[in-house]
């Protein structure tokens, strides 16, 4: 058995998993306009999940293409660069970006600055140009103390400051709340730690969650109220309501829009919790309400880009996302896992929904 591998998962059953044998870092052979990486850690969350979830549409699956009918799920971590005939990329130098859930992976950066670089790999060309950009990560101690928290948040907190500054600007379509599904997700809890901290939003939140969950959403602090998923009928339903979709679950969906009716002015599909029920319903489009639209950050990534500038845009995020960071001391707990059998273990329980949501997985290949 190779020490280098894969982890695989299959398409048409995300609890088959494998490790793939791969080519060891000295037999990777590099073009001279490429560089080898060596996969260092990587956060594992449901975010993840929902990355295989909705890879056929979205295109994840093609990120790191491997055998026929098996997926690679990416992720997001820090890697260090073991071989580059690349101009401004050297050998130990530190980088954080998308990659597989693998021990190496091979880059053809370009636009390399001193920021990071763009990875050029034919077969990313047509893909969301976000994930393919890689960052130089410092290699100062209390930096790295803090690597875990980058890189379980950084990728989610993106979205969720996207999706803030895209209600903003939609002025949260004339609503008084916010409903949160899926409150405990880590999207969805630093969605709400923006609108509480973004004086141009005046909404209230409510968050749903499941029962068990409730007292872990009430503690954060950041919704205004927090209820469990059977107890929906205890909202208001004349309030101007704007429903924020992070669990994906086609049944929950119609129960709110059942609910609010002609009050719900905002029907917004941000992430998929609930991965095994993301089957559209066929009149889905009739449902009472605002019909439901997807949320895809990278689209709104590139409007602001071209509106700021991208080094303005993610200075922005960056600000606020250190500020949340800091926040999410107060409840996150990092569990740390190394190998095969680690990777294999923290994966199925996020798959299954057996993670504490204070949880986030801190993984090493």
């Amino acid at each position: 058995m190779s020490d280098s591998f894969d982890f695989v998962v299959k398409k048409d059953d995300f609890h088959e998993t494998a490790f793939l044998d791969a080519p060891s870092e000295a037999e990777i052979s590099l073009l001279p306009e490429q560089a080898l990486l060596r996969i260092d850690s990587f956060s594992l969350t449901a975010n993840n999940i929902t990355y295989a979830a909705v890879a056929d549409m979205i295109g994840y699956w093609k990120f790191f293409p491997t055998e026929e009918g098996w997926g690679r799920i990416p992720a997001w971590g820090f890697a260090e660069v073991v071989r580059s005939g690349v101009d401004g990329l050297a050998e130990g130098d530190r980088i954080y970006g998308y990659l597989p859930m693998s021990k190496y992976l091979v880059v053809e950066p370009t636009e390399v600055g001193e920021s990071g670089f763009i990875d050029a790999t034919p077969h990313r060309a047509g893909l969301p140009a976000a994930y393919n950009r890689y960052s130089r990560a410092s290699k100062a101690s209390d930096k790295v103390a803090r690597d875990a928290q980058v890189a379980i948040f950084a990728p989610l907190f993106a979205t969720s400051f996207m999706l803030d500054d895209w209600l903003t600007s939609e002025e949260v379509f004339g609503s008084d709340v916010l409903v949160v599904s899926s409150a405990s997700s880590k999207t969805a809890l630093a969605l709400a730690w923006l609108v509480n901290n973004n004086s141009r939003i005046d909404v209230g939140l409510v968050g749903l969650t499941s029962s068990r969950n409730v007292e872990f959403v009430e503690s954060t602090g950041y919704y205004d109220r927090v209820i469990a998923y059977p107890d929906i009928d205890q909202l208001d339903q004349d309030t101007a309501t704007t429903y924020l979709d992070f669990s994906g679950s086609r049944d929950l969906k119609q129960t709110v829009h059942n609910h609010f009716g002609d009050s719900l002015k905002g029907s917004i599909a941000v992430g998929v919790t609930a991965w095994d029920k993301i089957e559209p319903a066929p009149d889905e489009a009739a449902l009472p309400g605002a019909s439901p639209v997807f949320f895809f950050a990278p689209e709104h990534i590139a409007r602001r880009t071209e509106d700021w500038g991208g080094p303005e845009l993610w200075k922005k995020i960056g600000v606020q996302q250190e500020e949340f960071i800091i926040s999410s001391d107060a409840w996150l707990h990092v569990k740390h896992g190394e190998g095969r059998d680690a990777i294999k273990s923290a994966y199925l329980e996020v798959l299954d929904g057996k993670s504490n949501p204070a949880d986030g997985w801190w993984l090493s290949p």
